[in-house]
């Protein structure tokens, strides 16, 4: 039990981690003036709010006032969110996880000399993840963004699906090489489901709003078809665009969805 909300507990911290990065982005681009709303009689006005004085904003700046709201919204959910990321450090340092993990991590005897009386699908996982496997090694260059789970992605959504296999403890490779009919592929994240001892694989479009990209994914797709990987089944297909961003949340929810919740 203890173990189960120390993992809740990091993968909202987690959360919370990638939300307050995006907002502090967000903010570089918007104005850092602050905004004031003062009601007067019936009139509501708006001024930018400074040290000693405050300025009028016309109303015929309404583009400029949504603007500087927006910046004050997102100041403010940074200060909560800062707070809920402190809370959550304080009980890491109180909590320190499950001591049956630190004691698996630090010596392999203990392991070898309990495995007989844990379950084999536990046994396949860490087997598993164990093997040797082949990886792209294709524009080494653009593996840009370093994971928990010590590998190297090439997009920051494939971090937060990395992260989120990760920290639910489910046994993943990324870029492993895979023998098709029309040759050799490299799906993102190739995953083991030790409940049903299946290979599953995950696929995440991260361009969908560009016609080129959207092309090639759908003839990626089609080729998954062809080699008997349906989507739904045993192919996860996740997609974004510049409006529609990838989220922690709904990694989260498709990964209850196809491995149950952790």
């Amino acid at each position: 039990m203890l173990n189960r909300i120390y993992e809740n507990m990091r993968r909202e911290y987690l959360r919370i981690c990638n939300e307050i990065v995006d907002i502090v982005n967000k903010l570089e681009e918007m104005p850092a003036e602050d905004i004031i709303c003062i009601k007067n009689k019936r009139q509501i006005k708006w001024f930018l709010k400074s040290t000693d004085e405050k300025r009028y904003i016309s109303k015929k700046k309404r583009k400029y006032a949504e603007k500087l709201v927006e910046a004050k919204y997102l100041k403010l959910k940074l200060k909560d969110l800062e707070n809920e990321k402190k809370a959550l450090e304080c009980y890491f340092k109180h909590c320190k996880g499950s001591q049956l993990d630190k004691l698996f991590d630090e010596n392999k005897a203990y392991f070898e000399l309990l495995k007989e009386s844990m379950k084999p699908e536990d046994i396949k996982a860490r087997k598993w993840i164990e093997e040797s496997y082949e990886r792209n090694e294709k524009y080494p260059e653009k593996l840009k963004f370093k994971t928990y789970s010590g590998y190297k992605v090439r997009s920051k959504s494939e971090l937060l699906i990395d992260t989120a296999l990760f920290l639910r403890k489910i046994p993943f490779r990324y870029e492993c090489k895979l023998k098709l009919k029309e040759g050799i592929f490299y799906p993102d994240f190739m995953i083991y489901d030790h409940v049903k001892d299946e290979v599953k694989y995950w696929e995440h479009f991260g361009m969908m709003d560009e016609t080129s990209y959207n092309k090639m994914a759908t003839q990626k797709i089609k080729r998954f078809v062809d080699n008997g990987i349906i989507p739904g089944i045993n192919l996860i297909i996740t997609t974004e665009t510049k409006d529609n961003p990838l989220t922690s949340e709904f990694i989260e929810r498709t990964i209850d969805y196809h491995f149950g919740k952790g």
